[in-house]
C-alpha cells in the first residue's frame, strides 16, 4: 500500500509476457506475489488469494495455448506420414510434447547387470545313439538292480556328467532410456548370447547368473508381467510369406493398440518411417514365394514397447539402408526414451557415431563397455593403433581378436580401468532397492496410463496382453484367411485335387450290382475315400511347422494368450 492507499505488487512479482500482453506471475510463495500492510487483516487476504487465484488462471491459459499449438503441429504436413514433408523426428517430438502437457510420459525401462554370467550346454554332451548305446540302455536298468541288491552301487556304467559351457564370462553395465548400446565381436564371442539375455529370452539357456533388471523388476517378474515391452527381433526374423507388410504390420498393431484412428496413423508412420510405402502390398515372401527383398524384410519387424533388441539389425542392407535404419533406431531412442540394444555386422563409422555405448565381446570376455565416443583412445592406451581408414568398428573387433593379448587379459585390464569403475557405480545405483522401487512404480503407472490411452480397458491395461480375448480371436481368424488368399495356389490345386478323386472314387459305384455282390467292392470304395480324407491331412504339416516360429515369436513377446 502506497501513501496514496493503492495497492502495489512487487516488482519481483510482475512481469509483462510478450505473447499475450497479460500480467504473468512468477512461479513463487504466495507470501512473495505482493506487499502488504500487516495490519489490514482480511481485505488484503482477500486480496491476496485474488492475485493466487489470477497466477493459476495464467498458467491454465499458458498450459491450454501450450496444447492449442502441440494440437496444431499435428495439422502439419511434417507430422502427415503421407506427405511427401513428413519428417519422423518432428512427429515424435510434437507426440512427446503433447503427452508432457497431459502429464503422461513414456514407459521407460532401463536395464542394469552386474557380473551377468550365461551357461549353456557344451558342445560335447550332445551323444549320437549307437547299436552299443541302445543296447546298453536296454541292459542299464537290469544291472542297476542287481547292483541295488548287492549293495554295491547304483549302476556298473559311469554316469556321463554334463559340464555346462560359459558363454558370457562376467559383464557389468546400464542401458538407460534414450540410449543406443552397440554390441560388437566375432562369430563365436557371445553377442547373440548377450543380445537374447538382454532381451529376457534365456529358456534356451541352461543358467543365468549375477544380477540384471528390468525398470527393477527382476528377470522372472519382467518375464511374466512385462515380456510385451521387450521386443526382440532375431537375425533370421520369420514372417508369414503369402502376408503382405502392410497386412503384416496392421495385425501386430491391432494386438496393441485398440483405437482404430491410432493404428491407422501409426502403420502409415512406421511404413514412411522404415521406407515400406512403396511395398506395402507387396507380399514378404520366402524361398518359394517371390517377396519383398531381403533388407525391407528385415525392416518389415515391427518392434514395439520400451525396449527394441536387434541381433544383426543390418544383414541384408545396402550401406544407405543400413545408415537409415540405424538413424531411425535413433530417432525413436531420443524422442521417446526406448532403449537400444543391436549388433552390426561391418558398421560404418556413419553408423557408429549413432550410438552411445559399446560392448565388446570375445570369447565370452567383456573387454570393453563403456562410451562409444571413448573406446579407440581406451584401447589405443592399451598399445593399439588405428590405421588412417580403417573404421571405428573393425578396429575395436581387431583389437579384441589381434591375438596380441588374450581375451581374459584384455578382461582384466579393463575390469581395472575408470570406465569399468563408472559402469559398476552406474549399475549399483540403478540396483538400489529405494531407486529399483521408484523405477517399478514408474514404468507401471506410465505404461497403463500408455495403453488406456491407446484404447484398452482398465482390466487390460496392467495385464501380459493388450487385446481382449474375442478380439485376439477375430484377428488370428482374419489372418487365417489373408494367408489363403495371399498364396491360393496350395488351396485351388487341393481342393481340384480332392475333386478329381472324388470323381474317380464315385465312377467306381456306377453299375454296382444292389445285391450281395457287389458289398465287397462298394465298401472298398467307401474304405478308400475315408482313408483318402484322413492320409490327405498329413498335407497340413508343411504349414504347421513353417508356421512354428512366427507362434513361438508371438508367444515371446505376449501377443497374444496361447490356448
Amino acid at each position: 500500500m502506497d501513501g496514496h492507499g493503492n495497492l502495489s505488487l512487487s516488482r519481483k512479482a510482475s512481469k509483462t509476457s510478450p505473447r499475450s500482453n497479460n500480467l504473468e506471475i512468477e512461479d513463487a510463495d504466495d507470501d512473495e506475489y505482493v506487499s502488504f500492510v500487516p495490519d489490514h487483516g482480511d481485505v488484503f487476504q482477500a486480496l491476496k488469494d485474488e492475485v493466487a487465484s489470477l497466477h493459476s488462471s495464467v498458467g491454465a491459459v499458458d498450459d491450454i495455448a501450450s496444447l492449442r499449438g502441440a494440437a496444431a503441429d499435428l495439422q502439419d504436413p511434417r507430422c502427415n506420414p503421407e506427405s511427401e514433408a513428413f519428417s519422423h523426428p518432428f512427429f515424435l517430438k510434437t507426440v512427446r510434447q503433447i503427452l508432457k502437457l497431459n502429464n503422461m510420459s513414456f514407459s521407460e525401462m532401463p536395464i542394469a547387470f552386474k557380473d551377468l554370467k550365461v551357461f549353456g550346454d557344451a558342445a560335447g554332451v550332445a551323444y549320437i545313439p549307437t547299436v552299443g548305446s541302445t543296447l546298453l540302455g536296454i541292459l542299464t536298468p537290469l544291472v542297476q538292480l542287481v547292483n541295488f541288491a548287492r549293495g554295491v552301487s547304483d549302476s556298473l556304467v559311469p554316469r556321463r556328467t554334463k559340464v555346462p559351457k560359459e558363454i558370457i564370462k562376467g559383464i557389468t553395465g546400464t542401458v538407460r532410456p534414450g540410449e543406443l548400446l552397440l554390441v560388437l565381436g566375432r562369430p563365436g564371442s557371445g553377442c547373440s548370447s548377450l543380445l537374447r539375455t538382454l532381451a529376457n529370452r534365456t529358456k534356451s539357456f541352461k543358467e543365468v547368473t549375477g544380477t540384471i533388471t528390468f525398470a527393477g523388476f527382476s528377470a522372472g517378474a519382467a518375464r511374466d508381467q512385462y515380456r510385451g515391452e521387450i521386443a526382440f527381433a532375431e537375425e533370421g526374423d520369420p514372417h508369414y510369406p503369402s502376408l503382405t507388410v502392410r497386412q503384416t504390420l496392421d495385425f501386430v498393431l491391432g494386438l496393441r493398440v485398440l483405437d482404430p484412428k491410432i493404428r491407422a496413423r501409426l502403420a502409415n508412420v512406421v511404413l514412411r518411417l522404415y521406407g515400406l510405402v512403396r511395398c506395402q502390398n507387396t507380399v514378404v515372401g520366402d524361398a518359394s514365394l517371390r517377396g519383398v527383398s531381403g533388407g525391407e524384410k528385415k525392416q518389415a519387424t515391427c518392434i514395439g514397447g520400451s525396449v527394441g533388441v536387434f541381433d544383426g539389425c543390418t544383414k541384408g542392407l545396402d550401406a544407405a539402408a543400413a545408415l537409415d535404419f540405424v538413424r531411425s533406431l535413433r530417432s525413436f531412442a531420443d524422442y521417446s526414451s526406448r532403449v537400444v540394444v543391436a549388433s552390426c555386422y561391418q558398421a560404418s563409422d556413419a553408423m557408429y557415431e549413432h550410438f552411445d555405448k559399446v560392448a565388446i565381446l570375445e570369447d565370452g570376455f567383456c573387454v570393453y563397455f563403456g562410451p562409444a565416443s571413448q573406446a579407440v583412445a581406451y584401447f589405443e592406451s592399451l598399445g593399439f593403433t588405428k590405421l588412417p581408414r580403417e573404421t571405428v568398428p573393425d578396429f575395436l573387433t581387431t583389437c579384441a581378436s589381434s591375438g596380441t593379448h588374450s581375451a581374459a587379459d584384455l578382461h582384466a585390464r579393463f575390469a581395472s580401468s575408470s570406465t569399468a569403475a563408472a559402469c559398476l557405480r552406474d549399475a549399483d545405483a540403478l540396483l538400489a532397492p529405494d531407486v529399483a522401487n521408484q523405477c517399478q512404480a514408474e514404468f507401471t503407472e506410465s505404461l497403463r496410463a500408455r495403453r488406456k490411452a491407446l484404447g484398452a480397458d482398465d482390466a487390460h491395461a496392467s495385464g501380459p496382453t493388450v487385446a481382449p480375448v474375442r478380439r485376439q480371436l477375430a484377428l488370428l481368424m482374419a489372418r487365417e484367411l489373408q494367408i489363403l488368399r495371399g498364396n491360393p495356389a496350395p488351396t485351388i490345386m487341393t481342393i481340384f485335387f480332392n475333386m478329381v478323386m472324388a470323381t474317380i472314387v464315385g465312377s467306381v459305384f456306377l453299375q454296382l450290382p444292389a445285391d450281395t455282390s457287389g458289398a465287397y467292392t462298394r465298401g472298398g470304395a467307401i474304405f478308400f475315400a475315408l482313408l483318402f480324407n484322413a492320409v490327405s491331412a498329413v498335407s497340413e504339416l508343411p504349414a504347421i511347422m513353417n508356421g512354428r516360429p512366427v507362434l513361438y515369436k508371438h508367444k515371446d513377446c505376449h501377443g497374444f494368450k496361447g490356448s
